[in-house]
C-alpha cells in the first residue's frame, strides 16, 4: 500500500522524486479537513461511527495511484442541516486542487461517500446545578428588598443635613 511514484515530468540528472502514497492520502485528509460541516470518518469498517481525528489523516480516504493519475475514495460524515451535494462537490474541489498542487500529480475522480450524518446532542441540564441556581436567585432577590431599606434612612439623613444647611445660610 505504501507505493511511491516517480512524479518528474522531465528527468533530471540530479535524482527521482518519489511520492508515497500514504502522503496522498495526509493531502487529501487534510483538505477534507478545510471543508465545513464534513468529516472523515476514522475507517471504513467504522462507517459512521466516529468522526475525523487530526492523527489520522488518511484513514477513510483510498488512493489508486499510477505514475502520473491519481483516483481518491474518501468516505466522509456530514453535519446534521448542511446541503450534501455542495458539501460535497466542495470536497471533491478542494481534495482535488491540493494534491494537484502539492504532487503535481493529475486527479482523475474524487469519489465522495457520505458514510452517515452527525447530530449534535445538546447536554442535559444538571438537576443540582439548576437547585443551586434557584437559589443563589433567591439570596440575590432577598439582597435585593433589603438594600432599599437600609439605604432609605441614610438618604434622609444626607436630605436632611442639606436643610439644615440651607437653614443656616439663610439665618
Amino acid at each position: 500500500m505504501a507505493e511511491e511514484f516517480n512524479i518528474n515530468t522531465e528527468p533530471e540528472e540530479l535524482g527521482e522524486v518519489k511520492i508515497a502514497e500514504d502522503v496522498v492520502l495526509v493531502v487529501a485528509g487534510l483538505a477534507v479537513g478545510e471543508v465545513e460541516g464534513a468529516a472523515v470518518v476514522n475507517s471504513l469498517a467504522d462507517g459512521f461511527v466516529e468522526k475525523f481525528v487530526k492523527k489520522n489523516y488518511g484513514k477513510g480516504i483510498r488512493a489508486e495511484m499510477n505514475e502520473k493519475e491519481v483516483s481518491i475514495d474518501v468516505h466522509v460524515i456530514v453535519d446534521y442541516g448542511v446541503k450534501i451535494p455542495d458539501v460535497a462537490w466542495e470536497l471533491q474541489e478542494k481534495v482535488k486542487k491540493n494534491i494537484e498542487t502539492m504532487t503535481n500529480l493529475t486527479v482523475s475522480k474524487v469519489n465522495i461517500f457520505v458514510e452517515g450524518i452527525a447530530i449534535e446532542r445538546e447536554s442535559k441540564p444538571d438537576i443540582k446545578e439548576g437547585k443551586r441556581a434557584a437559589k443563589e436567585e433567591k439570596k440575590a432577590k432577598k439582597e435585593a428588598e433589603k438594600e432599599p431599606a437600609e439605604t432609605a434612612p441614610e438618604e434622609e439623613t444626607a436630605a436632611d443635613s442639606e436643610k439644615e444647611k440651607a437653614n443656616t445660610e439663610k439665618k
